[in-house]
């Protein structure tokens, strides 16, 4: 898993985890956004759960952070906060789709 930050004013943390061994093809990409209610919690409080789901699907995860009681990227519009998800991907020497 490795931490990343969405770009942006905000800074918006972002953790990705995929399977230890990548296969060749590309990887679906499931985004997760931690419990807490929008008060409290951190995408660290989801690492058993969302290992699993990685090593049981096969896929990708990219666990998003946000400040307590501020859904901050929500806001944006689904397919911008995608686009910056895909940058990070890229970057990362993934797939964007």
């Amino acid at each position: 898993m490795t931490d990343h930050h969405l770009p942006g004013p905000d800074r918006v943390r972002v953790r990705f985890y995929r399977p230890r061994e990548t296969p060749s093809r590309p990887l679906p990409c499931l985004v997760w956004i931690h419990g807490g209610g929008m008060v409290r919690g951190t995408p660290e409080m989801d690492d058993a759960r969302v290992s699993a789901y990685v090593l049981e699907a096969g896929f990708a995860v990219a666990s998003v952070d946000y400040p307590d009681g501020v859904l901050p990227h929500l806001s944006l519009p689904r397919r911008a906060a995608g686009e910056q998800i895909a940058v990070l991907r890229r970057a990362l020497g993934g797939p964007t789709t």
